[in-house]
């Protein structure tokens, strides 16, 4: 049987339509299946309806089949637009659903105006009784396509609705470079919203949930926005982007900047939550103060700062309102550098909601002497280990000024009672050949060796004390001032006089005297600057003679007692001062043959009081290096 056999007309119309329909299907399937697979397999479906079609063309006794399957070829045809739709587009959903209607126009041509045969085979009679004209059968045609396009439309603007008032999110992960530290960004929309948030995620329950708890709230009362959102108006939007400003072993430091649009007005969301990392407990702006004086120190220094940052936006009322003194208004903070927390105001809280939020920051030089340094240890602790160190020097500066002050009034009330060691020897230096010999730094190893070879040749010598050794040679300081020896005072620790302050001079050599004269029950009348370093402020601070020298060995640098012989032989002369150490056992041995050869070469040693003419009893503040 070919198609010819049918009616024209109607023959016509089932032919072309049958056709179309085939093409369609073999055409577009493969097309949808790869993008949308269930549309694929239910694409296959209309094309086995073709093979009924002609089957009833061929049977007419099957007729009644003909109102059946338009009916369920509406329902697989809206099926496959649905899945086209999601997989190109609503509007290529429904351009696919009309273009898959068309064919539906063959059915009722079939079943309203039935083939007449010109075969072999005659047309039954009931068959024959259901011609109708071309124009019945045009109508219903046309009947049908609209009744079913009209239920494809209704059938697809239901779903599109639904599609678009369905609520979709997806949840990624994003890593930081800290271990253990992770943020989920939450992603959820529909036509009506947008929202964006980032949650962070440690490995302390308590603290996920913590700040969980702080980023909802914002969540909750954009969603009782989006819930009341007027029907029409533009869609709404959250975003909340989280980032770690600090991160330590002990705490942990997550800032929150947001931005929502809520009926075409922008806004600003700034959280800011500071966690102690051991305990997963929250770290309150508070805590970091002693005594609970956060809130006055807080509302002072933004009530100072506040005019000079908002300045032609300040607004007296509103900063005074803003920054009262309540838990409420300084309840948010952030962590601006290594010596600064920045107090974070909310928008409209101490400036129009244009300027957004508004930081003012508290240094923490500034307030040294309020913070909890427990708490801000923890959050800071360079600063306070640098804040111990300069309070430690500060005490220490403050103990070694008491000390020169107690060193000081004792050697003031010492002159007054003329406590002064004895000047020795009483040598005419102007006839005499004389020499004076001193040895700094003690006394020490090599102090007993000088002092026999002195005692050997009964002459004298002059010894500056450092304090320091003071202690632990009180033996030797007895023998030096019993023998007949000079004794003078070479400062506490041997310090450079010219790098001090006031305080520090009279210290250094205040604390000297008060050691010598509680073992000697005198104190010395002159001081040995360390490395002959001396100013005018030096020489007015201690009001006393200054020795210097005119010849050094540099017995210290080359500890040879044969090298140490050769240069004070070499250099000697009438009215020199020697400066050596009796620190080191080889210059003891270069002088157990100085002394006697000295002796030989007719000199007198004599101590510096001796050849310098100083008299305890009329002190006069100026500075000796011998009298050549």
């Amino acid at each position: 049987m070919s198609y010819t056999d049918l009616e024209p007309l109607n023959g016509t119309i089932a032919a072309l339509c049958a056709s179309l329909f085939a093409l369609l299907a073999l055409v577009t399937t493969w097309q949808v299946f790869t993008k949308a697979k269930r549309a694929g397999w239910v694409a296959l479906i209309p094309i086995y309806n073709i093979y009924i079609l002609l089957k009833i063309a061929r049977r007419p006794g099957w007729w009644l089949i003909l109102y059946f399957i338009p009916l369920v070829n509406i329902v697989v045809h809206v099926i496959l637009s649905i899945d086209v739709a999601k997989a190109f587009g609503k509007h290529a959903g429904f351009g696919f659903w009309l273009l898959w209607a068309f064919p539906f126009i063959g059915y009722p041509a079939l079943a309203f105006g039935p083939a007449t045969y010109t075969g072999r085979k005659k047309i039954p009679k009931s068959r024959s009784k259901l011609r109708t004209g071309k124009k019945h059968v045009a109508l219903i045609t046309i009947v049908s396509l609209l009744l079913a396009t009209s239920f494809g439309v209704v059938t697809l603007a239901v779903y599109y609705r639904y599609e678009n008032h369905k609520v979709r999110s997806e949840i990624t992960t994003e890593t930081t470079k800290y271990q253990h530290l992770s943020f989920d960004t939450l992603d959820e929309w529909n036509d009506d919203y947008r929202m964006t948030v980032m949650y962070p995620k440690t490995d302390n329950v308590r603290i996920n949930t913590a700040v969980h708890t702080k980023i909802d709230r914002y969540v909750t009362d954009f969603r009782r926005q989006v819930a009341e959102k007027p029907a029409g108006s533009k869609p709404y939007y959250l975003h909340v982007v989280g980032s770690v400003n600090l991160a330590s072993d002990r705490v942990i430091n997550f800032l929150f900047d947001g931005t929502w649009t809520i009926n075409n007005m922008p806004g600003n969301i700034t959280v800011n939550a500071l966690f102690d990392r051991a305990t997963g407990a929250e770290v309150q702006a508070s805590q970091l103060f002693k005594d609970g004086k956060y809130l006055n120190i807080a509302s002072d220094t933004a009530r100072k700062a506040l005019p000079g940052i908002l300045k032609d936006s300040y607004n007296q009322a509103r900063v005074v309102q803003g920054t009262a003194p309540q838990t409420a208004n300084f309840d948010q903070y952030e962590i601006a550098d290594d010596k600064t927390i920045n107090i974070i105001f909310e928008p409209g809280q101490v400036a129009s909601p244009v300027l957004g939020t508004v930081k003012v920051p508290l240094s923490l030089d500034s307030l040294s002497t309020q913070w909890n340094r427990t708490e801000v240890d923890k959050l800071f602790p360079d600063f306070i280990a640098a804040l111990q160190a300069k309070e430690e020097a500060a005490r220490k500066a403050a103990e070694a000024e008491a000390a020169a002050k107690a060193a000081a009034a004792a050697a003031a009330q010492s002159r007054q009672v003329g406590s002064y060691l004895p000047a020795h020897g009483n040598v005419d230096c102007s006839k005499a050949k004389c020499i004076a010999l001193s040895f700094d730094d003690g006394p020490g190893a090599g102090t007993n060796g000088i002092l026999d070879t002195l005692e050997q040749y009964h002459v004298p010598a002059t010894f500056m004390v450092v304090g320091t050794q003071v202690a632990s040679h009180t033996a030797e300081l007895r023998r030096e001032a019993a023998n007949g020896n000079d004794i003078g005072n070479h400062t506490w620790d041997h310090a450079d006089l010219t790098a001090l302050s006031v305080a520090g001079i009279q210290s250094e050599v205040n604390r000297t005297q008060a050691a010598i004269m509680n073992v000697l029950g005198k104190q010395p009348f002159m001081v040995r600057p360390p490395y002959g370093a001396y100013n005018q402020v030096v020489l007015q601070t201690l009001n006393m003679p200054l020795i210097l020298w005119s010849i050094d060995p540099d017995d210290w640098k080359d500890r040879d007692a044969d090298i140490v012989y050769q240069r004070v032989m070499s250099h000697a002369k009438p009215g020199a001062i020697i400066i050596s150490h009796d620190l080191y056992p080889t210059t003891a041995a270069a002088y157990a043959r100085i002394i006697p050869d000295l002796i030989s070469q007719g000199y007198t040693l004599v101590t510096v009081s001796n050849l310098m003419g100083i008299d305890p009893a009329s002190l006069t503040p100026r500075v000796y290096t011998g009298t050549y």
